[in-house]
């Protein structure tokens, strides 16, 4: 039962970064996130009121409130939005097995920030991820009727995706203090929020006010569609199997979330796959499950 749960949550984020996807040609990624997370803080705000109380407000202390700040910035504003512009950079089938790795990115800072062990499997985990990242950067065949990608493309991409691997990594470990002590719907309704002002006030006004011109109603609907499947529900399922089985089987199955998005994406939007995006995708998912 909790099994499917997590295999379901990496098919629904698949299918929510697909939708993403889908978007990217017209909206910036600051723009699609915070779309995206006003529709999930809605409703973590709905349901606040049936698994919460002011009690568990209360639970929130200065020092874990700066933990939870540090873990909105570094893990969405940041980690959310790297995803995103390499997602429209070199495609799904690249960008999702690279930003896939963030269990392993966990596990070092888990290491570095609170001193747990961390043994061979890291380091033969870590060397799958570099030479999977390695293949996934020789092809350069874009998207059908696209071009080729340029180097440029290529370099953009794969650095961001490995950024958003390393901001959700450290976000996760920022994150954990704050779940040892507050609830999962008290965190959520206050990350979600505050993500969206953030992302408002430190990049949407500031630099793409007159890009929001671009944006429809259509467009708008989709990413509501794509906070709603990926981070409300498939939270929700990612949430409920985390209590119910080990994180370290949770985290394996989310690995297969790549596989989804490859074949979303060469099934509906035409990317091209060759063998070394085959074979990087693989390595990277080995990397991860060895660590794991």
């Amino acid at each position: 039962m909790f099994e499917f749960y997590a295999i379901s949550c990496a098919f629904l984020w698949a299918v929510s970064s697909f939708i993403v996807r889908t978007q990217s040609a017209t909206m910036t990624p600051a723009v699609m996130n915070a779309i995206r997370c006003a529709a999930a803080g809605v409703v973590f705000w709905v349901l606040l009121p049936f698994n919460t109380s002011v009690a568990d407000f209360a639970a929130l202390s200065t020092f874990l409130a700066v933990l939870l700040i540090g873990s909105i910035v570094v893990n969405i504003v940041l980690g959310d939005t790297f995803s995103l512009v390499s997602i429209r950079a070199i495609g799904l089938s690249r960008s999702m097995p690279l930003a896939g790795t963030f269990p392993v990115t966990t596990m070092i800072f888990e290491y570095l920030l609170l001193g747990e062990a961390a043994g061979g499997d890291l380091i033969v985990g870590a060397g799958l991820i570099v030479v999977g990242t390695y293949l996934l950067s020789r092809s350069r065949a874009g998207a059908d009727n696209s071009g080729d990608l340029t180097g440029r493309q290529l370099r953009i991409g794969i650095g961001f995706a490995l950024a958003a691997s390393v901001m959700w990594g450290l976000g996760t470990v920022l994150l954990k203090p704050v779940l040892e002590e507050v609830s999962l719907f008290v965190t959520n309704a206050i990350r979600m929020p505050a993500a969206v002002a953030l992302l408002i006030l430190l990049r949407i006004i500031p630099t793409e006010r007159r890009l929001l011109r671009r944006v429809t109603w259509r467009n708008i609907a989709y990413l509501v569609v794509s906070g709603l499947i990926g981070m409300a529900l498939g939270s929700y399922l990612f949430l409920a199997a985390l209590q119910e089985l080990e994180a370290s089987r949770v985290v394996t199955l989310l690995a297969v979330s790549p596989l989804f998005g490859m074949l979303l994406s060469v099934f509906f939007l035409k990317e091209k796959v060759g063998l070394d995006v085959i074979s990087g995708m693989v390595l990277c998912f080995a990397g991860v499950v060895v660590v794991s």
